[in-house]
């Protein structure tokens, strides 16, 4: 498989080195990675080295896409959204944005039927592999799993860092987690530009709780993931690099290397090639879009000071545009309440103000048993119908928007075409 990198870090660095292991990859096209570019030559020696990002989406360059977190591009966003409309499959290193875009190119990507992989350096690591193996199945070495806690030691712990290393963290403890439903942040100052000592409480599926805290600042990258069971206690010590990372249960260590050799970032290359040979329904991207949601809680309960739920809604283009339109909808009919009252107190006072009738036509024209009033009423010129007809408008261009539904949706893209 062909592949073009778009930037570069540590994290695409692996995946380089691994790609370059393997000869049944290669590396074509490098793009804005002159932060590492002397490596990457040396690694891809074959490869062309530009600027310019957007040719590889137009022309048959390369098989798949690898996007890093350093981009040299300012508009990121809009790189991620031009890649998401495109056919190519995308493996790209997590987290890659903010929430409320990682959603948005969710939709985009289930209306295309895209394959985007998020890569979560470590997950496929060999140790961690088998801690989630020890809670799988009904009878596990650890017992009932009863709490899941990251201790994290950063060397910055500036505000936008450290909400990243939450977002990343959290895929780490979503396969024991499940599903995310409450979360509760604590800080010693909410708004400060650092979170030195940060703890993050979080509620998943039956009531099992996960923490993670940031305890102080050191020298060196290092946590350690703790499944805490009724019958014992794993650790699984993390470092920079993935491939160290080691578990031990109760203090005894548990082999896992030489079981299992495969590096992190080649067992990722496995598993994204295996998808894109045979595609399958994928909800990674979204879950990974529910992580990067989990760091934006953490943000807004800070600064709350409360607990916020989680409302796991299914995101799509349908449903965001029904959503406007009942929003929409609740707007006019406030709209045109407002108005009519408004109208009618206006109405009100002005007809005994602009329609008296003069002393000759009450004298020539009133019969002495017809009222004045009525008189007046009588030859007064009626408003044209389509003036009459005005609270019928918004209602009636409301309605006609509902057909925009039909008029946008776009072909679903098959896999066989991708």
């Amino acid at each position: 498989m062909k592949f073009a990198l778009l930037g570069s870090d540590d994290a695409t660095l692996r995946l380089v080195q691994a790609i370059a292991a393997d000869s049944a990859h290669e590396v074509v096209a490098v793009y804005g990675a002159e932060q590492h570019q002397r490596t990457l030559f040396d690694l891809a020696p074959g490869a062309s080295f530009d600027t310019d990002w957007e040719p590889v989406i137009h022309e048959p360059v390369a098989d798949a896409i690898i996007v890093a977190r350093q981009t040299p591009w300012e508009d990121r966003n809009d790189v991620l959204r031009k890649l998401f409309q495109c056919d190519l499959p995308l493996l790209i290193v997590h987290p890659a944005c903010e929430a409320i875009v990682a959603f948005e190119l969710e939709m985009i990507r289930e209306d295309r039927q895209g394959l985007v992989l998020p890569f979560v350096p470590g997950q496929h690591s060999a140790a961690y592999r088998t801690a989630t193996q020890l809670v799988s199945g009904q009878q596990t070495a650890l017992g009932e799993l009863k709490q899941v806690v990251v201790e994290r030691t950063m060397a910055t712990t500036s505000r936008p860092v450290v909400l990243d290393q939450v977002a990343h963290d959290v895929s780490l403890m979503r396969p024991f987690l499940k599903t995310v439903r409450r979360v509760s942040a604590m800080a010693p100052n909410a708004d400060a530009t650092t979170l030195a000592d940060l703890t993050v409480n979080m509620t998943g599926e039956s009531g099992l709780l996960g923490r993670w805290n940031v305890s102080h600042a050191g020298q060196h990258e290092t946590a350690q993931l703790k499944l805490v069971g009724a019958a014992a206690t794993a650790v699984l010590n993390i470092s920079a690099d993935p491939d160290q990372w080691s578990l031990t249960v109760e203090g005894q260590s548990q082999a896992t290397e030489t079981d299992d050799p495969v590096s992190d970032a080649s067992a990722m290359l496995q598993a994204f090639a295996q998808l894109v040979e045979k595609p399958t329904a994928d909800t990674a991207w979204m879950a990974a879009s529910r992580d990067i949601e989990v760091a934006d809680t953490v943000e807004h309960s800070l600064r709350r000071g409360k607990t916020l739920e989680l409302h796991q809604e299914q995101l799509s283009e349908e449903n965001t545009f029904k959503g406007m339109m009942a929003a929409g909808g609740c707007f006019l009919l406030l709209i045109t309440l407002a108005i009519l009252v408004v109208g009618s107190v206006f109405e009100g006072v002005q007809r005994p103000l602009s329609y008296r009738p003069s002393e000759a036509d009450q004298t020539s024209d009133t019969s002495p048993d017809e009222p004045a009033d009525a008189t007046a009423d009588a030859k007064r010129p009626g408003r044209a119908l389509w003036i009459r007809l005005w609270p019928a408008y918004p209602f009636a261009i409301f309605l006609a928007l509902q057909g925009f539904r039909l008029v946008f949706i776009a072909p679903r893209a098959t896999s066989d075409k991708r």
